[in-house]
């Protein structure tokens, strides 16, 4: 047998040699993830061999892992997504009812505020959400007071810093202010783990991702009590919130009032308004037409927490020399 006629035959066995073998091959691991696992491949496939004996050379051996390696590439820049070990992330039942991450606001009702806390929501059908976190007086307190609010248009809800409680539940009458064909059922303060939160109402069953601790759901006027449960991004139930659990908390911390006359409650009140954008303009921040200062370093929570104190103060000290002129 001439030299040529070893080649060919040794070629020949070494193509039948490594079909065979390739139709032998496992299955990719699960959490193979590209190029940086075939290492790994290459000790599975030495593994195999090692059960199944076939003798071959040095060379036959390499080609067989070129070729392991070769598939591996095809596979992965023909764009087949590679197997991975995350399990698929966990989705409510029911219909996605999303909103809109619109960015800070840029005119409230309840002003003088700083753009990092406040949040305009779009709810499909509706005006913008408007979320604030703002300071202002109310009648007969001792001083001023944080409440974070939602507002539709101008009509909103606040709840403030004194309440025990650390979310509230609203119902907008958008339908009566002649906003919206439906009303909405809104949440806020919900905590920064909570990744769904589905809204169950008779029949209707929707589910919402949350935007600032926020969700907004279409509701049914005269219909039965929602049952809104949140929960993280692995299903996990975070709480219930609606009307009978809100109601079954403590008592809310209602501050001691006193009685004041008409003229010391607007001054009080226009005090902390005054106070604050004069505050928060000293401590760097411009505000446009719309009473929401911005900051363009990004200190707008250090301003923030800053004027608040130095705010309460003001109005704590005029409340005093008020109620106790002598």
């Amino acid at each position: 047998m001439s030299g040529l006629d070893t080649v060919e035959r040794f070629e020949i066995q070494l193509r039948d040699a490594l079909r065979a073998d390739a139709e032998l091959a496992p299955t990719l691991s699960d959490d193979w993830r590209g190029l940086t696992e075939v290492v790994v491949d290459a000790h599975r496939q030495n593994r195999r061999s090692s059960r199944r004996p076939f003798v071959v050379a040095a060379m036959g051996v390499a080609a067989t892992l070129v070729l392991l390696i070769v598939l591996a590439i095809t596979r992965y820049e023909r764009g087949e997504p590679a197997p991975s070990s995350t399990p698929p992330a966990w989705q409510p039942a029911g219909i996605e009812k999303p909103i809109v991450d619109l960015g800070p606001a840029t005119d409230v009702w309840d002003g003088p505020v700083v753009a990092a806390l406040t949040r305009r929501i779009g709810v499909d059908g509706h005006p913008p959400q408007i979320l604030t976190t703002s300071l202002t007086y109310s009648q007969g307190a001792a001083s001023a007071v944080l409440q974070f609010c939602t507002w539709e248009n101008g009509s909103g809800g606040c709840r403030p810093e004194w309440n025990t409680a650390t979310w509230s539940t609203s119902r907008t009458s958008s339908i009566d202010n002649g906003e919206a064909a439906f009303d909405l059922w809104t949440l806020e303060g919900l905590p920064a783990d909570a990744a769904y939160v589905t809204y169950s109402q008779g029949e209707n069953l929707y589910w919402q991702r949350p935007i600032a601790g926020f969700v907004a759901f279409p509701h049914q006027d005269g219909g039965p009590m929602p049952v809104v449960v949140a929960y993280d991004e692995s299903g996990v139930d975070l709480g219930r919130y609606d009307d009978t659990t809100q109601m079954s908390q403590p008592a809310a911390a209602f501050p001691p009032r006193v009685d004041q006359t008409q003229d010391q409650f607007e001054e009080l009140y226009d005090l902390t308004r005054q106070s604050m954008r004069t505050c928060l303009t000293e401590h760097g921040g411009v505000f446009g037409s719309g009473d929401v200062a911005t900051f363009a370093d990004g200190s707008d929570l250090v301003a923030w927490n800053a004027c608040v104190t130095i705010v309460k103060q003001a109005v704590a000290s005029r409340f005093g020399e008020l109620m106790d002129p002598g």
